[in-house]
């Protein structure tokens, strides 16, 4: 009896091992674009100088990642506990 045996139930395990297997290249790829995306933040937080173009990069970054249409990277203003976020970057409409 080997793979694809039918009178064992082969044939139905071995297409439950293939779905097994591209659920799980879907799910390493996803992951692959995550740590991809981590990286190139990662250098450009490194080589950045402009506390402003890190938080842009960050929030485009992150929407692409996430799928999102929109994001974008608040603060709390040091001091101003309680008060609105203030807007650093926002991603997929214009500013």
């Amino acid at each position: 009896m080997g793979l694809g045996d039918a009178s064992d139930g082969g044939a139905a395990a071995d297409r439950g091992l293939v779905a097994r297997l591209e659920q799980s290249l879907v799910r390493l790829e996803r992951e692959k674009r995550v740590v991809e995306t981590l990286h190139r933040v990662t250098e450009a937080v490194a080589r950045e100088q402009d506390l402003g173009e890190i938080a842009q990069r960050v929030a485009d970054e992150t929407t692409a990642i996430t799928g999102a249409e929109l994001g974008a990277f608040v603060y709390s203003p040091e001091g101003r506990e309680g008060e609105p976020f203030t807007l650093f970057a926002i991603s997929g409409v214009p500013r």
